[in-house]
């Protein structure tokens, strides 16, 4: 196997960065991750380990501008062949801090999962943390840090969540988690809202990242995006002019449309038990026809039908037995007292 060679993950380039992104360098990823996760979905494969770790920038000038998908341990199906969703259900899949709801509830994924963390990742990169991080505890158990996660998740309202960020952050989080397990997200819309959000604060897609303004030592060259990032964060300008001047007939953000399911598609639901591994690629479709029941045949149904009634026959004769030998024991006792 030939493996490219790329440069450095987003969480090494994102602990190089001071542990934040600007919004430039966020909405810039976020544009290009939609179209890679679609780009993958579009093969009817799930990744179900979504995370910083597993995204990295290509290597040299042409390709260093490039966000690449790492890491397919956990890779899985999710259309047959004629296009019905295939729903098997299966343990926990993914990483505690970046896993989708449906993940820690031990449910079938689906794109819109991989979306989901998605969503995490780009308020991570935003935020520079999520609230479930940095509770680790060295005597907890792992099921119980997963299940804390889950209820944080779970807790958290999502205006609370992006609070600070602007709202495209709060909807695509609020727009995957209503989609159904069937549902085709629309990439496309997701897209459009954080491009239409780069537009009103004026910023360009000139492939220009936050690590690309570090010096060799690491630290940020004088004027950089980074000295203006706070202050654009802070005060919502660019240029001397706000961003509104700027934005040739956008809507308003809070006047956006509301994000919409693209398809539904139709779902066979397999049933397997909680706690077994997803099984390689090739022996699934072996696998399922194994677990089909075998029809039986007439003949076969009338023989158990017989061997049944005479099951019958034989319970109710015994009882019958049971009840003379009874009688007659009480039949004795009653002359031995007269």
């Amino acid at each position: 196997m030939v493996c490219e060679l790329l440069g450095a993950t987003l969480q090494n380039l994102f602990f190089r960065c001071g542990n934040k992104f600007s919004l430039k360098t966020t909405l810039m990823l976020a544009d290009q991750l939609i179209t890679r996760l679609e780009s993958f979905h579009s093969r009817n494969l799930l990744h179900r380990d979504v995370k910083p770790d597993n995204f990295a920038m290509g290597f040299g000038a042409e390709k260093g501008k490039t966000v690449y998908i790492l890491d397919f341990g956990l890779v899985g199906d999710y259309l047959n062949d004629d296009q019905t969703v295939l729903a098997p259900s299966y343990a926990f899949c993914g990483s505690y801090y970046w896993a989708a709801i449906s993940a820690h509830l031990d449910r079938s994924q689906s794109p819109k999962d991989d979306l989901e963390s998605l969503a995490y990742m780009l308020i991570y990169f935003a935020r520079g943390s999520l609230p479930w991080q940095g509770y680790a505890d060295p005597d907890e158990s792992t099921n119980t840090m997963r299940e804390r996660i889950a209820r944080l998740k779970l807790s958290i309202p999502v205006d609370v969540l992006c609070r600070d960020l602007p709202s495209a952050f709060a909807r695509h989080l609020k727009y995957v988690r209503s989609l159904g397990y069937g549902d085709k997200p629309n990439y496309g819309k997701l897209r459009a809202m954080y491009r239409r959000l780069m537009e009103r604060k004026g910023h360009e897609y000139d492939g220009v990242f936050d690590w690309d303004e570090l010096r060799d030592d690491g630290v940020r060259e004088e004027g950089d995006a980074a000295s203006k990032r706070a202050a654009d964060d802070k005060e919502g300008v660019k240029d001397g002019r706000h961003p509104a001047e700027k934005d040739k007939g956008g809507q308003d953000e809070d006047k956006e449309q509301p994000l919409r399911t693209s398809s539904k598609r139709k779902i066979t639901f397999i049933k397997k038990a909680n706690d077994e591994s997803p099984p390689p690629k090739k022996q699934r479709g072996k696998q399922a026809e194994a677990e089909t029941p075998k029809k039986e045949t007439e003949a076969e149904v009338e023989h158990e039908g017989v061997k049944m009634a005479r099951v019958v026959r034989l319970k109710k004769a015994k009882k019958v037995n049971v009840k003379v030998v009874v009688n007659k024991d009480n039949a004795n006792k009653g002359g031995a007292q007269g």
